[in-house]
């Protein structure tokens, strides 16, 4: 069955209508987006900006501040230096003591007495308790109290001496090698009570090893008992 060419002619406008139509929806929706992210990079620029002069402006507040603040304080130490002659005292004293010995800064121990703190020096190792600075009950009164075994007289005491050079050594006598000497034995040596010799006479001795010149020996003689000093002349051993 034929279709009615006005028919077909209105069908087909009617389809080229909706594709136009479609197309235009499409490129309508896609302007629409790109407007949106236009729109919200520059928000995001804008805020960025906004940002940033903030920071600028904060940090310029700051360093005005601070240039304020240094300017009263300068104008308040000249003003205080001017009035009483002298610079004035630091915002944070020593809290504490010096070393009533040699003047080093002191090391704090912990409480001592009601009132008071033990102190140390790390350089001469003396102990003490005191007020702290700036809390003495009587002004000037230091109540200074030496702890028991570090006092300065015992600490000078136990500190290390200074190496000493070693002392050269007196020589020390060499042992001597077996050997046989002649001792004369006088006439009359004889001791009491004993009868004495006819004449002299003459004894070999045999030092032992190990003996030392200038050492004494003791010997068996016809005459009796008598005292053999060994002479430097024997053979020293090597």
């Amino acid at each position: 069955m034929l279709m009615d060419p006005e028919a077909a002619e209105e069908k087909w406008r009617r389809a080229v209508a909706e594709q136009e139509a479609t197309a235009e929806k499409a490129r309508l929706e896609q302007e629409a987006a790109a407007a949106a992210a236009a729109a919200a990079a520059a928000v995001a620029a804008a805020a960025a900006a906004a940002a940033a002069a903030e920071a600028e402006a904060e940090a310029e507040r700051g360093r005005v501040e601070e240039e304020a603040s240094k300017q009263v304080e300068a104008e308040a130490a000249a003003a205080a230096e001017e009035w009483l002659g002298a610079p004035p005292p630091p915002l944070h004293p020593q809290t504490r003591p010096s070393c009533p010995t040699c003047g080093s800064v002191s090391k704090t121990l912990g409480g001592g007495t009601p009132g008071k703190y033990r102190y140390t020096c790390p350089k001469c190792e003396v102990r003490w308790q005191q007020y702290p600075p700036g809390r003495e009950p009587v002004p000037g009164d230091t109540g200074l109290r030496w702890c028991a075994g570090y006092e300065p007289s015992r600490v000078a005491r136990v500190q290390p001496q200074p190496p000493q050079p070693p002392q050269p050594q007196p020589p020390q006598p060499q042992p001597l090698q077996p050997a046989t000497v002649r001792v004369t034995v006088p006439a009359g040596a004889a001791p009491a009570g004993a009868p004495p010799p006819a004449d002299a006479g003459l004894l070999s001795v045999t030092v032992p090893y190990g003996c030392f010149p200038g050492q004494t020996l003791q010997l068996s003689t016809p005459a009796g008992k008598m005292h053999f000093i060994v002479h430097s002349l024997c053979t020293p051993l090597i």
